[in-house]
């Protein structure tokens, strides 16, 4: 077992990435871990990226080409490798970001050591910046962090391929822009999710960038997204309601969180810091959203307003 070097298939869909992908493609190939195969689907680029690609290929035989017929979107560039790909683990990349060279071997090493993770995924660093992005580590602290969004960088993700095919869980077109967010969701109920708190990937932000782009249409989605996860941690059907309702008071969403926070056994034993946090934020948003609903009323808005504060002085209390 000391030298069992499971083969990792590696996923990098593609689009009119041409300024970018030759560092993303030199990354991987100079991994340090090398029982490699390489997909790169190509979804019609038109700038040069199709090119690219072919020159690659000749230099490396694990790579694996994919070049589209049609302009079909990312998820199903996700998909369709995933259905090709044999390896034992499936690396996630991005045709503009960077790996650094020891990010498989120690993705590797970290699954075959922990054999009740089914996702892990790394810390980041945006090209061009001093930024680091930081994620949750831990199991507990990650499916907290799904309340709000994903707890993973995308393109740093390593994950097991047996469960993803058993399950079926593939990426769900009808949730992109927030496939991912949808993705994580889905592998949180059939194993733990962890990160690697080391920078093993350098990621790119720029104004092609998805959060820039599919700005309001990613929102709507993750709002479906976060209605389904909390759906399954077993919260009454009628709080979700007031939740996701688009009438509801301030008060409400306040009583919402505060049942979610404290009739679900769930949390119990996680991270109650970072619980406080994740909710801080989410009340923050809802009070955001009915701001000017309340402007023109001072003494309506100061009510609910005195109640929030009472309730986040219980729950400081409880956290520390």
């Amino acid at each position: 077992m000391r030298n069992y070097q499971p083969l990792i298939s590696v996923i990098m869909p593609v689009y009119n990435c041409v300024n970018y992908i030759d560092e993303a493609i030199e990354s991987i190939i100079k991994q340090t871990y090398m029982n490699l195969e390489i997909f790169i689907i190509d979804d019609c680029s038109l700038d040069g990226t199709r090119e690219k690609i072919t020159h690659w290929v000749k230099l490396d035989s694990r790579i694996i080409p994919i070049f589209k017929s049609e302009n079909t979107g990312y998820v199903r560039s996700l998909n369709e490798a995933i259905e090709k790909s044999k390896g034992e683990f499936i690396a996630r990349m991005d045709g503009d970001d960077i790996c650094e060279l020891s990010r498989f071997e120690i993705q590797v090493k970290y699954l075959l050591n922990n054999r009740s993770v089914i996702c892990v995924g790394t810390f980041g660093k945006i090209i061009g910046t001093n930024t680091v992005l930081k994620k949750p580590v831990k199991n507990e602290d990650c499916r907290i962090r799904l309340l709000s969004g994903t707890p993973f960088i995308h393109p740093s993700v390593m994950f097991r391929r047996k469960e993803i095919v058993e399950n079926a869980l593939f990426y769900n077109i009808e949730k992109e822009p927030a496939e991912d967010y949808d993705f994580f969701i889905g592998l949180s109920q059939i194993g733990e999710l962890h990160n690697i708190d080391q920078i093993l990937i350098r990621y790119r932000v720029h104004d092609k960038s998805v959060s820039h782009v599919r700005h309001k249409s990613q929102l709507h989605k993750k709002r479906e997204c976060r209605r389904r996860y909390i759906e399954l941690l077993g919260v009454n059907q009628r709080v979700i309601e007031i939740e996701f309702s688009s009438n509801s008071k301030l008060r409400d969403l306040i009583i919402t969180w505060n049942k979610i926070l404290w009739k679900n056994l769930f949390f119990s034993k996680l991270n109650m810091r970072l619980l406080f946090t994740e909710s801080l934020r989410l009340r923050i948003n809802s009070i955001n959203k009915y701001l000017l609903e309340f402007k023109s009323n001072r003494n309506y808005y100061l009510y609910y307003y005195l109640l929030y504060l009472k309730l986040l002085r219980k729950i400081i209390s409880i956290c520390t």
